[in-house]
């Protein structure tokens, strides 16, 4: 409204300034010739003269002056206020309002569009080709001879081990009998009737001599231990033990020596 009041008075200015200026460019000097009424009243007595006094380039030249002043203050007015004038709205604020919500809506829009300019695409997932799992059947190919050859290296090591255990028994055996000659039942403990087994371990070379002997369980009976170690140094050299037995040159083993009266030998 305010606008509306101001364009209305800025335009009504403009239209007294330009009457103003146009009555004085317009406006005729003061003449010293007699005025209108004097002039009529003296032609009056003269009655012929009155149509070349009608005629009179004067009164023609008043008249013309007269009607562009009028003419052009019908009509510059009207154009100067069709053009100040602003045109009358009875929802010119509403206009207002609506011009300031869009001007603050467009910086949305230009950051809505820098958003969208400035999200990076996803990288599209593509599907998986079932191909690239193919070379696993190969992998699996190696490893069943891998498996294979583990149970080969097992099954080796196995048979290795009871060869082992076999050699180890079939020593044993050999010198346990090779024992058996070697052995002496003490008097005293056969006047007692005293029986028992000890356990000795010793410690036997390539050659079969013992480098060591050891008592490793009591038999109970004093003379029976003293007899079961008498007998491991009695019996050297013994046989021979085989080489997949020997580590660093040696091998260890641990026997059991009885003792009973049953025997009818001694």
């Amino acid at each position: 409204m305010m606008l509306w009041w101001g364009s209305i008075l800025f335009t009504s200015g403009i239209h007294v300034s330009l009457i103003w200026l146009l009555s004085n460019t317009f406006m005729l000097p003061p003449s010293t010739e007699v005025s209108p009424v004097a002039m009529m009243l003296a032609l009056s007595t003269e009655p012929e003269f009155t149509q070349n006094l009608e005629q009179d380039p004067v009164v023609g030249i008043t008249q013309n002056i007269n009607e562009p002043i009028v003419e052009q203050l019908e009509n510059q007015p009207e154009d100067i206020s069709d053009m100040l004038t602003a045109p009358e709205h009875s929802n010119a604020s509403l206009i207002v309002e609506r011009k300031v919500e869009t001007a603050k809506k467009e910086p949305t829009k230009v950051k809505r569009l820098q958003q969208k300019v400035m999200t990076p695409r996803q990288p599209i997932s593509e599907p998986i080709s079932e191909s690239p799992s193919k070379p696993s059947a190969p992998a699996a190919a190696t490893s069943t001879p891998l498996s294979g050859e583990s149970h080969q290296v097992a099954a080796a090591a196995n048979s290795d081990s009871a060869h082992n255990q076999k050699s180890k028994m079939n020593w044993k055996s050999r010198l346990q009998g090779h024992l058996a000659g070697f052995k002496r039942y003490p008097l005293s403990a056969k006047k007692q009737r005293q029986q028992g087994t000890a356990s000795i371990r010793f410690v036997v070379n390539t050659e079969g001599y013992v480098l060591s002997a050891k008592l490793i369980k009591s038999s109970g009976i004093a003379a029976l231990d003293q007899e079961s170690l008498a007998m491991i140094k009695r019996a050297q050299p013994l046989p021979q033990p085989p080489a997949e037995l020997l580590s660093n040159g040696q091998v260890t083993l641990t026997m059991p020596i009885g003792f009973e009266l049953k025997n009818k030998r001694w």
